[in-house]
């Protein structure tokens, strides 16, 4: 993945992602909006609106409502977020989305981090009845937020009508491609349809405006991404006081977030065919009933990932600083899922294809870090206000604990040189600082963070990020195949 045409094919595809989307319509940023995402499908709810699957190309990825990435994928006694290659073992246990940020409201609490990990603090759907003007006066604060029950995940690929469902069945379904039924498929088509018909334009679910008039229409527009082979949206915010503090403690910061993810359909070698797309677009809209004069003056986007290329206890993890990356690798030439398999380990990894932007400068990843579990640097506490002390510390490039303000660096093993990006060596030729100097190969965290930037009432930021996966010769060599 780290070679020279996975680059070629990240410069192509940022040019094309961002021509793609200016055909799209993104509408309804502060405005009251009909919600129209009530209805239910008519399948069980437990696989129905809650969540889905994309799976339109060789890697597929769960994800629900409130923006979370599920263990759904099972190959008993593993589970992970969805399987690379398709139909195989998986690389990814669960990731997600954070944001920290120093907030001036009328809370004593300034500090706050929400999003996903194991666990999310986020309610699913839209942020309501807030506006504001476009010089940032006249500010209304929100009055309400969707019933979280009552939302659903929106998926569509704008080929449903003809394609050959089958293989959609079998990965929701969870079925082999054998075992699904003409009614398994009639189920997917119903929903596909259902979400066609209906699709979220005006709450901000993308789309090519057809015909140029600013609204969508059904029977002319194409629903999704402009350009994918498949599309999931979701919206969901941190409004909920009960919700919020589920996460790391944290009250409402004020965010909705709108989250795009999508992929492209190819010959099966190509970097797009291996690959999946996510955009995430927070929109700060206050809290209900919140102050004119609420600001948020320190903030940062993580994404966070818990990686189990196959099995969990034998993995690295590396950063590429060229291609914006960080990717996760098996230790060695045998990895207890995929040798099982008869398949050769591949390696995944992140990259950055557009950052926050702060005076109008586009922000590359400010900082890299990892650990392993049961090391001396673990994951943040989960559910308690310490948990977003600590992450704030990860978010500027500093170990979580002590938790903040106290700030311990990162240091290089070898010159002890402070750095903010851990594991920047190059583990095919074993020069610089490469993951197994430090630590024991097993179960790990990366974790990759934009800013900092500020946001007023109102402004949006956006990240898109790609997943790629590829496989080698042998362990070493799937990092650059």
């Amino acid at each position: 993945m780290l070679n020279i045409n996975f680059k070629l094919f990240v410069i192509l595809l940022t040019g094309l992602i961002f021509a793609g989307d200016a055909t799209s319509k993104i509408k309804g940023t502060g405005s009251k909006l009909v919600n129209r995402s009530t209805e239910k499908n008519s399948f069980n709810s437990s696989f129905g609106p809650a969540k889905s699957i994309l799976n339109i190309n060789n890697f597929t990825s769960w994800v629900e409502r409130d923006g979370k990435f599920p263990r759904d994928y099972v190959i008993m006694p593993n589970a992970w977020n969805g399987s690379y290659p398709k139909g195989t073992a998986g690389v990814i246990f669960t990731e997600g989305i954070l944001w920290g940020a120093k907030v001036s409201d009328d809370d004593a609490l300034s500090l706050r981090v929400n999003g996903s990990t194991y666990t999310s603090g986020l309610s699913a759907g839209k942020v309501r009845g807030w506006s504001i003007g476009p010089d940032g006066s006249n500010y209304v604060a929100p009055t309400g937020i969707d019933v979280h029950d009552d939302q659903q995940v929106w998926r569509i690929r704008p080929d449903y009508s003809t394609a050959d469902l089958t293989d959609d069945a079998a990965n929701f379904f969870q079925i082999p491609l054998a075992d699904v039924t003409t009614s398994d498929i009639s189920v997917i088509f119903n929903q596909y349809e259902l979400d066609w018909d209906n699709w979220p334009a005006a709450d901000g679910a993308p789309y090519t405006d057809i015909d140029g008039n600013g609204v969508y229409d059904p029977s002319i527009d194409v629903p999704g991404f402009p350009g994918a082979s498949q599309t999931i949206w979701l919206v969901a915010n941190d409004l909920d006081p009960n919700i919020s503090i589920l996460s790391y403690g944290s009250p409402p910061i004020g965010i909705e977030m709108q989250m795009t993810i999508w992929a492209y359909a190819s010959v099966l070698t190509a970097p797009s065919n291996n690959t999946i797309y996510k955009r995430v677009r927070l929109i700060y809209t206050g809290k209900i009933g919140g102050l004119s004069s609420a600001h948020i003056d320190t903030m940062y986007i993580t994404q966070w990932s818990d990686p189990d290329l196959g099995w969990f206890s034998d993995d690295f993890v590396g950063w590429d600083d060229d291609l914006q990356m960080g990717f996760v690798y098996n230790s060695d030439d045998s990895d207890a899922v995929y040798t099982d398999l008869g398949l050769i380990a591949p390696a995944a990894g992140y990259t950055s294809l557009s950052g926050p932007t702060s005076g109008g400068i586009d922000l590359p990843i400010s900082s890299f870090l990892y650990f392993g579990a049961g090391s001396a640097i673990s994951d943040p506490d989960l559910g308690v206000y310490e948990g977003t002390l600590q992450w704030f510390n990860l978010m500027e490039g500093f170990l979580p604990r002590p938790s903040y303000p106290v700030q311990v660096p990162l240091t290089k093993p070898r010159t002890g040189a402070v750095t903010k990006f851990g594991l920047d060596g190059d583990p095919v030729t074993g020069t610089g600082w490469i993951d197994g100097i430090l630590l024991d190969p097993s179960d790990r965290r990366l974790l990759m963070t934009m800013g900092p930037f500020e946001m007023a009432l109102g402004d949006t930021q956006e990240v898109i990020i790609a997943l790629t996966g590829a496989t080698g010769i042998d362990y070493l060599n799937s990092i650059t195949a």
